[in-house]
């Protein structure tokens, strides 16, 4: 089975709306075209329902893999009027190369355009465990004041064999 397009669109109600004294949200469309395994087409959007809100927001991206041991995805978003956060368009890259069946390196790039910085820049390698991924790398982020450096260690479980739902250990 395979998922070629879907979309989402909703909007929140609020009772009572903890940031913005609105009564609803924006009206969000998440929309996500995946014609082939190995090329997805995303956006997301967030357009004004009432007058209370002006602010918009449109992201979208493409995820390519041109042969099995590569993979890379670009983005860009705008976003505009958002009452809290400033005025945005931002470029998104990120890669990821399997160098063998255990090891890979993936890198994470974020561009701001308004101002020309180049807010992240993220190196990582990842080593395939079987039943979990690990991965360690390093950051680099500027937050316009101060520049951030970083180290990082992730782990992802893929798979846990002996385990079932309901949960039963040793099940099986």
């Amino acid at each position: 089975m395979h998922d070629w397009l879907t979309m989402d669109t909703y909007f929140d109600a609020f009772i009572e709306d903890p940031e913005l004294d609105r009564d609803f949200s924006n009206l969000y469309n998440d929309i996500r075209w995946n014609p082939v395994p190995w090329l997805e087409l995303d956006l997301e959007t967030q357009f004004p329902v009432s007058t209370t809100d002006n602010f918009t927001e449109v992201a979208s991206s493409m995820r390519f893999m041109p042969d099995d041991d590569f993979e890379f995805k670009v983005g860009y978003r705008h976003l505009n009027n958002h009452p809290v956060l400033r005025d945005s368009d931002r470029i998104v890259l990120e890669t990821f190369t399997r160098l063998n069946d255990y090891w890979g390196i993936g890198t994470h790039h974020r561009l701001e355009l308004v101002d020309s910085t180049l807010e992240l820049q993220q190196y990582n390698i990842h080593y395939d465990f079987d039943s979990f991924v690990g991965s360690a790398g390093f950051f680099i982020r500027n937050n316009r004041a101060q520049d951030e450096h970083g180290i990082m260690f992730n782990f992802g479980i893929k798979e846990i064999p002996s385990l079932s739902l309901p949960i039963k250990i040793g099940a099986q």
